[in-house]
């Protein structure tokens, strides 16, 4: 099931907010996403970058970092078993057992670093998901922009086309001159070069495409559902960003490793029995051993480590500052560009094509010269240009929104 894929505890406290429309995408204003498994893109789409090398990178990450855990959760040392044996005068022999005691109790602290360092692994796992995840979204929108750039171009280029042949009759028949003709084909030039370039950046986009999905054809929907437009708490929120989490363990790791530096500063002895014989002689013996720290006092490795945890400190501080920032801005920036969406907001393309007829029919009547009705169409074109990019720039500040504010996954089971 593809709600197992975010744990509950790192889903977003906050609904997403707001809604874009992407170029032939009608996004639901204020409507609530159901309350039912992924739409079938959007599973579609998660399962396949379950398979993404960066994705697959960053479980094994963790697998690693878990295996680090439990191995840094185990006793220090081991026990050493000892065997001696002599026959040069009488026959000798010796069997005993030592143990180094970690006498600081170091075990405990390194199992406690080893579990920092599999909740960071943990962490940055979810960094890697939501920045694929929007990496991957920002691809599609950028497609479905480049198709409808290619769509609006060919229509372009069809008008054009047409209307040289009606300008090369009109101007056999003496309706117009040859400046006019001369003036429709440059027009026509302009538009292969358009139609051109409109299908070099959609092959581009689909390259990019087929390198993150591996040519698997997903595609976003007609509509996509994002509920809420309340304002979030920006600071409670940045708290819960994985980027500031993992500057706080970082931080409490530091922490942590300033105490094991303290303590490895502190010498473990050996204490070990043996049992034995010396010709007919029962033996036992005992030895403790300790090194001196004297010429290693470890002071070094305790400043290094303090030094360490302030800047781990300094670095939480500056993550929690700059994501308040961030996730403001984003957000502001996303709402601009759905307000202005909700006031062009509908499909203009009946609009445009009646106006269109309506400027051919005064062209054929003389109402209109050619050089305005050329000035028309390249308004209505650059009309149409427009809108299909703020849509996709709403989309565009959708994602990054949900990127910042590390909610693309969540968004996502819920289309």
């Amino acid at each position: 099931m593809v709600k197992t894929l975010v744990p509950s505890r790192l889903q977003p406290k906050y609904p997403l907010s707001g809604v874009c429309r992407a170029v032939s995408i009608t996004l639901l204003l204020g409507a609530a996403a159901p309350a039912v498994q992924a739409a079938p893109w959007s599973d579609a789409l998660i399962q396949r970058l379950q398979t993404h090398p960066l994705w697959v990178q960053a479980d094994n990450q963790l697998d690693a970092a878990e295996a680090a855990g439990s191995a840094a959760a185990q006793p220090m040392y081991n026990p050493e078993l000892e065997l001696s044996y002599d026959n040069k005068t009488e026959r000798a022999y010796q069997i005993g057992i030592s143990q180094q005691w970690d006498r600081t109790n170091k075990s405990e602290l390194l199992a406690q670093i080893g579990d920092k360092n599999e909740q960071i692994a943990r962490l940055e796992q979810q960094q890697v998901r939501n920045e694929l995840i929007a990496t991957v979204l920002t691809n599609l929108i950028k497609q479905r922009r480049a198709d409808a750039l290619l769509v609006l171009a060919q229509e372009q280029l069809d008008i054009a086309q047409n209307l040289v042949t009606l300008t090369d009759k009109r101007q056999k028949a003496g309706d117009v001159g040859e400046l006019d003709l001369q003036l429709v084909r440059l027009a026509l030039t302009e538009s292969i070069q358009k139609r051109t370039e409109a299908q070099n950046e959609a092959h581009r986009v689909k390259s990019e495409r087929d390198t993150l999905l591996f040519d698997t054809n997903v595609s976003l929907p007609d509509q996509l559902f994002v509920g809420g437009n309340d304002t979030p708490d920006f600071k409670v929120l940045s708290q819960q960003l994985p980027e500031v989490l993992i500057a706080e363990a970082r931080s409490q790791n530091a922490l942590l490793n300033v105490r094991k530096a303290e303590k490895e500063s502190k010498a473990d002895p050996t204490f070990g029995v043996g049992f034995g014989q010396d010709g007919n002689d029962d033996v036992i013996s005992l030895s403790f051993s300790m090194p001196l720290n004297v010429r290693n006092t470890y002071t070094a490795e305790i400043d290094a480590a303090q030094s360490l945890s302030k800047a781990s400190d300094q670095a939480l501080q500056n993550s929690m500052v700059r994501n308040i920032s961030q996730l403001e801005n984003d957000w502001q920036i996303f709402k601009r560009y759905q307000r202005q969406l909700q006031v062009h907001q509908g499909d203009r393309r009946q609009d445009m094509a009646r106006l269109n007829d309506q400027l051919k029919k005064l062209w054929h009547l003389g109402d209109l010269t050619t050089t305005a009705y050329l000035q028309n169409l390249q308004q209505r074109n650059a009309a149409m240009s427009a809108e299909i990019e703020m849509e996709a720039q709403t989309s565009l500040s959708l994602v990054t929104w949900l990127k910042s504010s590390n909610q693309t996954l969540f968004w996502l089971q819920q289309q």
